[in-house]
């Protein structure tokens, strides 16, 4: 209880912040519509990835059980449950398609640009000699060749968002459900496995296609299959390193290890581990196809990402999202110190925003720079608004429970 009086004041400052936040979006939306969107499409993506990771990792916990999940099983369901905020916070971006998509009206593709320039400047010196003035008038209106209208278009696009949404928010309260101190008796039937099941493949599945629609067809028509794959991966990693500092703050002074045991955070730095090596092998796969095939429809994402004022980022990425948690992450001692998981967990969550800026902004800008005020304010905004529904969704006392005691039958299934 002691933990209490300070938490309103903890939301007064959310909520001054959300305030502040959405206020200033209103502002540069009207100001420059084509330069604030991208910024907040990486926002929404950046705290939306957090809340269907969350959903993902509750679901194989309550598919396969394990202590591993018990410690942050409280904020797991909170992240998930705010699923319905986040339909919320997706209206501004269904709302200005045209200002982010070259299938939806966007007259801005300057990743085609950005890789004209980086391959080569003959081709683009050699057009305006021929026809230069029906050039620049015949660009704005038309539509990228090789875009599947009947798949990307403005109507079909909401209504796979709001199907999405649905399926999300569903499965957020429905799989992440606590079990009563009945179905956690010995020999009870244990219901979570198939709402779990069908969970997991159907938000797993949706959550691939989310990330086709809201980033990969940025650059439509290029296309990977392992695109989706590749930034729910990311979303789980981005889910599970938050989930980490939030569980060990929740720790009281002088009691490190009283939510989350060394035990159970060795456990959470094995699954870190995984993800961190399924993303570069995902990462490092979509860039082999691509290397070895070729192709100049499929080389201009890369070149675009790799010249210019982003020429650093995938070094820093290899690096440092990479190569340094890999190394730290495979040694036992590293997993059980509480300020080295902290430590590498809000690392993860930089690097995350970092790549999802890497994903996305090349699209719009040829340097990260100009978009960081803009990005600033809609994380502001969105991160805000995001930790009140989160904040909202946690119990009011601490997860020392039953169900989350070491002695509860339901925590050695399949215990780690």
């Amino acid at each position: 209880m002691s933990d209490q009086p300070p938490k309103p004041n903890w939301q007064r400052g959310l909520w001054i912040a959300a305030i502040l936040g959405v206020a200033l979006c209103a502002w540069l939306a009207t100001r420059d519509r084509a330069a604030f969107f991208p910024a907040y499409l990486i926002a929404f993506v950046y705290w939306f990835g957090i809340s269907l990771g969350a959903l993902l990792l509750g679901l194989v916990h309550g598919l396969t059980g394990g202590r591993w999940g018990e410690p942050i099983a409280a904020p797991v369901a909170a992240a998930a449950r705010t699923m319905p905020l986040l339909a919320i916070l997706f209206l501004p971006v269904a709302m200005n398609l045209d200002a982010l998509y070259a299938w939806a009206g966007n007259l801005r593709p300057a990743a085609v640009a950005l890789s004209e320039s980086a391959m080569g400047k003959q081709a683009a010196v050699k057009q305006p000699e021929s026809k230069a003035p029906e050039s620049k008038a015949a660009a704005p209106a038309a539509m990228p060749h090789g875009i599947n209208r009947r798949y990307l278009n403005p109507s079909a696009f909401c209504i796979r968002t709001a199907i999405y949404f649905a399926l999300w928010t569903f499965f957020a309260f429905a799989g992440t459900r606590r079990p009563s101190s009945a179905a956690t008796a010995p020999g009870a039937p244990r219901s979570r496995l198939p709402v779990a099941g069908w969970g997991l493949a159907l938000c797993g599945a949706t959550g691939t296609l989310a990330a086709v629609d809201w980033m990969m067809s940025l650059d439509a028509p290029w296309y990977s299959t392992i695109y989706g794959v590749l930034v729910v991966i990311g979303q789980c990693l981005l889910a599970l390193s938050l989930l980490i500092l939030m569980t060990l703050s929740r720790n009281p002074p002088g009691r490190v290890d009283l939510v989350l045991s060394r035990d159970r955070l060795h456990d959470l730095g094995n699954l870190m581990l995984t993800l961190v090596m399924l993303w570069a092998y995902m990462g490092f796969s979509q860039y082999l196809l691509i290397w070895a095939g070729n192709l100049p429809d499929e080389n201009t994402w890369y070149i675009a990402r790799s010249h210019h004022g982003w020429s650093w980022a995938p070094g820093v990425m290899i690096a440092f999202h990479f190569a340094l948690p890999f190394a730290l992450l495979l040694s036992r001692e590293m997993k059980r110190r509480t300020t080295m998981m902290a430590a590498i967990a809000f690392a993860m969550m930089f690097f995350r925003w970092l790549d999802l800026t890497w994903l996305v902004m090349p699209v719009f800008q040829p340097s990260p720079l100009p978009s960081l005020a803009h990005q600033a304010v809609a994380m502001l905004a969105v991160g805000s608004l995001w930790l009140i529904g989160f904040s909202l969704q946690m119990p009011p006392t601490r997860p020392s429970g039953k169900f989350m005691q070491p002695g509860n039958p339901a925590s050695s299934i399949h215990g780690v």
